[in-house]
């Protein structure tokens, strides 16, 4: 068991794996930006507005998952390596979690 761990802990750590992580996390981050006046205030109004509402949210907790799980995988390439920390996939995920939180509270709606 322990030997399954450090593999998948190495996989995890691999410069790859966050990078390709980071990049999903981006195209997802486009897809809620282009999802965005689905729950704006002409897309809360619109008879179909719980559906936006769920697309919207999916999409944003799916951006929020790659973005939290690329700075993981980088987190720990740079503990295991010395390689800088990194910047722009935390900040992503902190953004995502603040754009849901506006979206669950009705700030965007309005």
């Amino acid at each position: 068991m322990a030997m399954f761990g450090q593999r998948a802990l190495a996989w995890w750590a691999r410069p790859r794996t966050g990078d390709v992580l980071s990049v999903l996390a981006g195209v997802a981050f486009l897809a809620v930006a282009i999802l965005l006046p689905l729950v704006g205030k002409a897309g809360s109004t619109a008879p179909w507005a719980a559906r936006n509402a769920r697309a919207f949210e999916t999409v944003v907790l799916t951006a929020l998952g790659l973005a939290l799980a690329a700075a993981a995988s980088k987190f720990l390439r740079c503990r295991r390596d010395g390689s800088p920390m990194p910047r722009v996939a935390p900040t992503l995920a902190v953004f995502l979690l603040l754009v849901w939180w506006a979206f669950r509270i009705g700030a965007l709606a309005r």
